[in-house]
């Protein structure tokens, strides 16, 4: 067609029992928004022509097909083509994702509570304790300030405080402040904090694998550890014991 220019856009509809109309249905109720990459003519346009729509009542995709006349309604964009359209994914979980998702947290909260309750009896440590023992072990000159050890556990600033003040407490961290900066100050992890650490890992070492790798194949291991770093904070880096 001459002078026919076409642009690929993406819009977002609603679809009802009659038909189509701009951000909601056409009649009847029950629409479902959908999602749809179009390619729009933008002069001049072509014929107004039917659109098929691969959809279900649940809001899922589905590969029966109904065919869904333009409405006339000067709402509707008469130049739009309709390519493809996609349901918008549902808003509750059921069957394998809301397996997943229960077992993920069940399975954490478990694991940790364990390893937590091993490091108390035996070495008289939280696995928070261990966390930021481990951290610090890690760290050029191996201190680190307060602000980036709380944003290291997630913990608040003041949550962070009270905890170094048990590690102090303690004698396996001291408080430094820096000489550049007084609104600044580090905590520093002493040799008997080292001691402590490496003491403790390797039976911290010993637990992780009897409640957690030892339920997975290497080869599923592999595969857990590429599918687990795509997740929002994981970092693969660093050990999990003091050298």
């Amino acid at each position: 067609m001459a002078g026919a220019v076409k642009a690929n856009v993406t819009r977002e509809r609603v679809v009802g029992a009659g038909g189509w109309i701009d951000n909601r249905p056409a009649t009847g109720g029950g629409g479902e928004v959908v999602r749809v990459e179009c390619v729009e003519w933008l002069a001049p346009p072509p014929q107004a022509a039917s659109a098929t729509a691969i959809t279900n009542a649940e809001g899922a995709s589905h590969l029966m097909t109904s065919r869904l006349s333009l409405s006339l309604s000067s709402t509707v964009d008469l130049s739009t083509t309709m390519t493809n359209m996609n349901t918008v994914a549902p808003s509750t979980l059921d069957g394998a994702a809301l397996e997943a998702w229960r077992s993920y947290l069940q399975s954490h909260a478990s694991i940790v509570r364990v390893l937590d309750a091993e490091l108390v009896a035996e070495y008289g440590m939280t696995a928070r304790d261990y966390e930021v023992l481990l951290y610090l072990s890690q760290a050029e000159g191996q201190h680190l300030p307060m602000s980036a050890l709380a944003e290291r556990t997630m913990l608040t600033r003041s949550g962070i405080t009270r905890l170094i003040d048990g590690l102090v407490h303690a004698g396996w961290i001291e408080r430094e402040a820096c000489p550049n900066d007084a609104r600044v100050s580090y905590a520093q992890l002493t040799a008997v904090g080292h001691e402590k650490l490496r003491d403790a890992g390797c039976s911290h070492v010993r637990s992780i694998r009897r409640l957690f790798l030892e339920h997975f194949t290497s080869a599923e291991i592999d595969q857990l550890a590429s599918l687990l770093r795509r997740l929002p904070g994981a970092h693969p880096d660093g050990a999990c014991t003091a050298e």
